[in-house]
């Protein structure tokens, strides 16, 4: 092989190696309930949660996507990074993708099919009277049953031993649950990463280029 064939594999595998994922990862948190404010009394206990009941939960989080509301016509309302609406103007919303994979959730029976789905999550600094303190949540779900997970911790601070409080709201016509829960993030993995189209076509130009280099030899 020639220095210069050398050289250009080489440098294919470098840029295909660092530039072909676009990798998401999954988050698990796991802990305990907290507290059951149960409007409906019974909900909670036929669900099987009580106070001291173990849950877990596996999210999806993109923190370099865009995260949206979904709604009943499949288009997506996507939320807007910037400064927060009166009175919290100096607090700047940078929002991100979050979506519920798997866990132990209360199940409210009476979603409507046309419930708005949230797929985002958001860190909130805050600005004027508490510089440098931030507030950063996943919202999921419908607003009929609600997960919110979230920490006083900014995103790069989301590492695995880190304390979350996770707080699921369940309604319908006839009653309400509130659970709050206690939570560890133990677990941060990538999903299948996928090679970006450009690197595709990238490699597959330099695998073109090797064949006829070899074809030209043989040739000779």
């Amino acid at each position: 092989m020639s220095k210069r064939l050398f050289l250009c594999v080489f440098f294919l595998l470098f840029v295909f190696l660092s530039n072909s994922y676009a990798v998401p990862q999954y988050y698990t948190f796991e802990g305990t309930v907290r507290s059951i404010a149960d409007g409906g009394a019974t909900i909670a206990e036929v669900q099987g949660f009580s106070v001291g009941s173990s849950i877990d939960y596996t999210v999806l989080i993109d923190f370099d996507a865009d995260g949206y509301i979904l709604q009943p016509d499949g288009s997506r309302d996507i939320m807007e990074d910037g400064y927060g609406p009166e009175p919290y103007t100096d607090n700047y919303l940078d929002y991100f993708y979050a979506e519920f994979i798997s866990g132990t959730v209360l199940t409210n029976n009476s979603v409507p099919s046309d419930a708005l789905i949230t797929y985002y999550g958001v860190e909130e600094e805050y600005g004027q009277g508490t510089p440098g303190t931030v507030d950063t949540d996943l919202a999921l779900l419908t607003m009929y049953d609600r997960l919110s997970i979230g920490a006083g911790l900014f995103i790069e601070e989301w590492i695995v031993g880190a304390s979350f409080e996770g707080l699921q709201y369940i309604w319908n016509n006839e009653s309400s649950i509130l659970m709050q829960s206690d939570l560890i993030l133990t677990n941060i993995s990538d999903v299948a990463p996928v090679p970006e189209p450009s690197t595709i076509v990238l490699m597959g130009l330099g695998l073109v280029g090797l064949a006829g280099y070899g074809r030209k030899r043989m040739n000779r």
